[in-house]
């Protein structure tokens, strides 16, 4: 581990049969997708889980934008990680009001109770959270009812969260040959009985090869800036992830050049960055090389682009606030080098029961 995790308190992998939480921290999407949230069910018990729900899961706010009030949800969340049956805590959808609850939220009962938080997009506020706050990693890269709800879930992403939070091994990150053109509109998940195409091919390109390794921290570009200045991000000694929501190149040129204003990127040991698949795959190159000529100079550390690290399917389960390998020559890689076998949470790779 680097010195960055060597206190990092990685929750122990998933066991068959163990009970998985499903919360609603953003999206009313679970009051929406009724059909979607069944299929995900059963897309997790076909992995050898059990589910249950949080008990404001299914609100859905005055505004509707949100699964009941952020008090609500926050107790959601306390609840699911201070329940001894509960395993793991799988956000259904992100959204935009996950930052409504860091104001109720405590970070020993997360420090005191460690389990697997997953989530994506605006959920990743809140493994920020639990990184900085009480420091315990997470993982991001998949909801409930929108990455385990489809007709079909792609086998990549649903070997990626076995190898991920089912296995202690060592895991090197495939890149799937397609991916799809970005997320979904969640307002039409209730109607949406379409399959997912996959018309993009799977583009990634080492733009700086080498090796470096660090805590994976970031976050889409509309949130990753928030972080920073809300101190929910040191990214010193990190390998930093980011990608775009939104197509135009013009919020990408922005966030990023807002982005350069608050960070030292010399101080960074990666870069991890997703495709943008509304926008031609060597314009998306061409920004980021742009990127890296005005604001990386005098860097050296590795640069990844592409994989399926992005607001698209397949999705990887990365792991959040724990350490990530970037070498060209092998791979981005979780878990490497390392003992296998957890048998209870480890914190800098030693027993804390």
């Amino acid at each position: 581990m680097t010195e960055r995790t060597l206190d990092i308190l990685r929750p122990a992998p998933l066991a068959p049969g163990s009970l998985v939480r499903i919360i609603s921290p953003a999206l009313p999407s679970m009051a929406f997708a009724t059909v979607r949230a069944e299929r995900a069910r059963a897309a997790l018990e076909g992995l050898g889980l059990r589910v249950d729900f949080s008990p404001n899961c299914f609100e859905v706010s005055d505004d509707g934008w949100s699964a009941g009030t952020p008090q609500m949800r926050a107790d959601d969340l306390h609840g699911a990680f201070a329940d001894p049956e509960v395993a793991a805590v799988l956000c259904a959808a992100g959204g935009s009001t996950s930052a409504e609850l860091l104001p109720h939220l405590s970070p020993s009962v997360f420090a005191d109770n460690p389990k697997p938080l997953i989530g994506r997009s605006d959920n990743i506020v809140l493994s920020a959270f639990l990184e900085n706050r009480a420091r315990v990693s997470s993982f991001v890269g998949v909801t409930y009812v929108f990455q385990f709800g489809e007709l079909a879930v792609p086998g990549e992403t649903l070997n990626s969260f076995r190898q991920v939070l089912m296995a202690g091994d060592p895991v090197t990150y495939q890149v799937s040959a397609s991916r799809t053109m970005g997320g979904r509109n969640w307002r039409m998940l209730a109607q949406d009985e379409t399959p997912l195409e996959r018309p993009r091919s799977g583009h990634h390109d080492w733009l700086r090869p080498g090796v470096g390794s660090g805590p994976l921290l970031g976050a889409e570009l509309s949130v990753l800036p928030r972080l920073v200045e809300a101190e929910l991000l040191d990214p010193t000694g990190c390998v930093l992830w980011w990608d775009s929501l939104k197509p135009e190149l013009s919020y990408v040129h922005e966030r990023l050049e807002q982005l350069a204003k608050l960070i030292d990127f010399r101080t960074l040991n990666g870069m991890l960055i997703g495709d943008n698949p509304w926008v031609d795959y060597e314009e998306w190159l061409a920004l980021i090389a742009g990127f890296v000529d005005r604001h990386l100079g005098g860097t050296d550390f590795p640069i990844f682009v592409g994989g399926d690290c992005g607001h698209y399917d397949p999705a990887w389960v990365l792991p959040y606030g724990d350490r990530l390998v970037l070498d060209s020559e092998r791979g981005v890689i979780y878990r490497d080098g390392e003992e296998t076998g957890y048998d209870d949470h480890i914190r800098g790779g030693k027993d804390v029961r």
